[in-house]
């Protein structure tokens, strides 16, 4: 498929392709701390207020921040040297020679490395994850995953998983996969363990699956996280799931997606992290070659026909706005990090006074 040249500040390669990034990361911060009430901006700068204290986590379809979005994982979790995997150099290679149509050949090195120390980490995660349930299970788990998050106390309990690997066999449900140790309770950010299956990391190292699942069996009844609020998008359902981020969007249909993951995220009390979100952007040329997943997002691409705040998205502005938000709520928390330090150092000290009075 052609390509056009764009600037490596606009994020947006082709006609056909937007998915690359080559600013540098910094640390965002994705969770905002709703024990009272907070808000974040949407996309015209208004802003949106949640108070959750009296509501029904369960029959609002609620998602509490110890369920967030957690597709992301750490840099340092993903290093991993040439000797540990002898197909490092063919995946550098390949992302390589797809990143220099759009960058200098200085840029497109550095995030050619990005995108293979990703790659390999993420099949190594994969290889582990078969071992313990099997090929056909771990795509299964992918797919809940995406479209049900990490947390496997609010995963649909009638699901089973059929399982074929070395640890187990048999049809289990998330409950049992998760009392025999082989998935993690709610994700890779609250349990670093690297012995379980972490529902977040899998959903994110096999992203296209909840799409080929919905496309293939033409289902619209998917069960899913739910936002708590209507999302205006014209963004098809089988790409409303944060790790649809990483495939290879069209122009239309990454607008249409940023919209919806800021909004979704903002749902459910998250900010929208660009880091994350940038992090999975760059992992889209992987799938490139895959002629079935382009063609139908190819199809989409032509078909869609933006709402007016979609339309609006410069992704430049877009980035720059959101890396700002979360600044705020980084500094908002690290305040409060540091109040609740104060307030515990002053409470111990009464308590120590009173024990010696």
């Amino acid at each position: 498929m052609p390509h056009t040249p764009e600037s490596s500040d606009q994020l947006v390669h082709s006609t056909a392709r937007c998915h690359d990034d080559s600013s540098e990361d910094s640390n965002g911060y994705a969770i905002v701390d709703n024990s009272s009430e907070s808000s974040t901006e949407d996309e015209e700068g208004d802003s949106a207020k949640y108070n959750t204290s009296d509501e029904d986590e369960e029959s609002f379809g609620y998602v509490s921040k110890d369920d967030l979005e957690e597709e992301h994982i750490c840099d340092d979790d993903e290093e991993v040297t040439s000797e540990q995997n002898t197909d490092y150099l063919d995946f550098l290679i390949e992302a390589y020679d797809s990143l220099l149509s759009r960058y200098n050949s200085k840029q497109a090195v550095a995030l050619a490395s990005r995108v293979t120390f990703r790659r390999i980490y993420q099949r190594s995660l994969i290889q582990e994850a078969v071992k313990l349930v099997g090929k056909d299970a771990v795509r299964e788990l992918a797919i809940i995953g995406s479209s049900q998050g990490s947390n496997t106390k609010k995963i649909n309990k009638t699901i089973k998983v059929t399982c074929s690997g070395e640890v187990m066999k048999g049809d289990k449900t998330i409950k049992q996969l998760v009392q025999s140790d082989i998935i993690s309770q709610k994700g890779s950010k609250y349990d670093s363990s690297n012995k379980k299956i972490h529902l977040n990391l899998i959903a994110a190292a096999i992203p296209h699956a909840a799409f080929q699942y919905m496309n293939d069996t033409q289902t619209t009844d998917i069960v899913r996280k739910k936002p708590r609020h209507s999302i205006e998008t014209t963004l098809p359902l089988q790409l409303q799931y944060l790790e649809a981020g990483a495939l290879p969007l069209g122009t239309k249909t990454r607008k249409a997606h940023l919209h919806w993951s800021s909004q979704f995220l903002k749902s459910i009390n998250c900010t929208f992290n660009p880091n994350i979100y940038k992090k999975n952007m760059r992992q889209a040329v992987v799938y490139e070659n895959m002629e079935w997943l382009t063609e139908r997002l190819d199809d989409i691409e032509g078909s869609l026909t933006l709402n007016t705040k979609e339309n609006a998205i410069d992704s430049k502005q877009f980035f720059k706005k959101h890396y700002a938000i979360a600044q705020k709520v980084r500094a908002k928390a690290a305040k409060q990090n540091e109040e609740g330090k104060k307030k515990k150092t002053r409470a111990d000290r009464r308590k120590s006074q009173n024990a010696t009075g």
